[in-house]
């Protein structure tokens, strides 16, 4: 589920979406993307109750908190879609000159927001198999498009953090799990 989207730059808050009946208030998590050093980058947080996902486009500084279940290849699909079409819909130009604007001007937005969390998850991506020896299950695992589309390797890595360990894996342009294996996590 997701629970709220905000968007916003330096310090004006263009639109901001939060799921209808939550009572909490998510001034924290939009804080900590405020000083977003690098464009075009994502960031995750992994909160006890939430997950956190920013990325900077153009000044803007785009905010997604999702429930713990949702996982992050999904979270960044829908903030591509999210923040490629507010990009596109009200333009660069509108958005330098938003102190003319009134407070509703972006309120039409809610729309794409409702959009983007029914298609994006089957339009911009898939859920893939892939076995973990460890757990020995095999899990459901969200892969972007754009991550097999734009990669020059005919193998894409990626890491799945799972529990208490994650898996390394290699998966084709046909989106099919060529090699998995359990890896170590630091930081």
């Amino acid at each position: 589920m997701i629970y709220f989207i905000n968007i916003e730059c330096f310090e004006n808050t263009y639109f901001s979406w939060k799921q209808k009946n939550l009572p909490k208030a998510f001034f924290f998590e939009y804080t900590l993307a405020k000083d977003v050093p690098q464009e075009s980058r994502y960031y995750h947080i992994n909160k006890a109750d939430s997950k956190v996902v920013f990325i900077k486009k153009k000044d803007i500084v785009f905010v997604i908190v999702t429930d713990k279940s949702v996982q992050f290849q999904l979270i960044e699909a829908i903030l591509d879609y999210i923040s490629d079409k507010f990009i596109e819909i009200y333009g660069e130009s509108i958005l330098n000159s938003y102190d003319a604007i009134y407070d509703d001007f972006f309120k039409g937005f809610n729309s794409v927001v409702e959009k983007a969390i029914k298609i994006v998850p089957s339009k911009n991506g898939r859920f893939i198999d892939a076995f973990c020896k460890y757990c020995k299950k095999t899990l459901k695992i969200y892969v972007k498009n754009s991550l097999i589309e734009n990669s020059t390797k005919k193998l894409v890595p990626l890491v799945f953090n799972h529990q208490d360990h994650a898996l390394l894996l290699y998966i084709d342009t046909n989106f099919i799990v060529r090699s998995a294996e359990i890896i170590s996590i630091s930081g």
